[in-house]
């Protein structure tokens, strides 16, 4: 399920940089997010990393991860549970706070959210920012939760955010990116579309003058 409307065109992105403002568009359903992003994109399923301790993590695709108090976040790995995840818990109060950064800019993230674990009730929503962007959207309950934004970012930063001065205890697993092309890219599709353009106008004139000559 989209869960904003609006069309965002990436053109936009690559030929004119960073925009004043960001359309972004949240996505509850993982095939209607992948259709978004044109089907291309990275995983991330937290199986292997570089370096792990609580607070902090480093993974084998790059990504740093930073959990503010440290001793709340940590990869599940730690605790041998037999499933891969990064692993939280997100309280009110402006420092507390987990940073995921990926080196590199993207235009969409996904992921599967889990709310449930180690919590009893009714979850307390999760705030999500790209750079220091708010999603308009929050995470609330377990399921996939993925946005696309029309400004590239670099790192995701997830807070706490319920109305009461509450704490959420949350899992991420299977993290899907979707990376900015790299400049030749854009650059050769650009010139593919312009060729094409071009062709089709001198294929009119002479098509033109052929009827004119006949």
């Amino acid at each position: 399920m989209r869960l904003t409307t609006g069309f965002v065109l990436l053109a936009a992105v690559f030929c004119n940089g960073r925009e004043s403002r960001a359309t972004i568009t949240a996505y509850t359903s993982k095939p209607d997010w992948s259709a978004a992003v044109n089907g291309t994109y990275a995983s991330e399923n937290f199986d292997s990393f570089l370096v792990s301790n609580y607070g902090s993590a480093t993974l084998s695709s790059g990504i740093t991860i930073g959990s503010t108090p440290a001793a709340h976040g940590f990869l599940t790995e730690l605790q041998t549970s037999g499933v891969s995840t990064w692993h939280d818990q997100t309280s009110a109060g402006t420092s507390d706070a987990t940073v995921f950064d990926f080196h590199r800019q993207l235009y969409g993230i996904g992921g599967d959210w889990d709310l449930t674990s180690y919590w009893i009730g009714t979850p307390n929503p999760l705030k999500i920012y790209l750079d220091n962007t708010p999603v308009p959207q929050n995470v609330t309950t377990t399921q996939f939760f993925g946005v696309v934004s029309s400004v590239p970012f670099s790192t995701i930063k997830v807070v706490y955010g319920g109305a009461d001065n509450g704490y959420q205890n949350w899992d991420v697993d299977n993290l899907t990116l979707a990376p900015i092309p790299e400049p030749s890219s854009v650059v050769l599709a650009t010139i593919g579309l312009v060729g094409t353009g071009a062709s089709c106008a001198v294929a009119c004139v002479r098509r033109r003058r052929k009827v004119l000559v006949g």
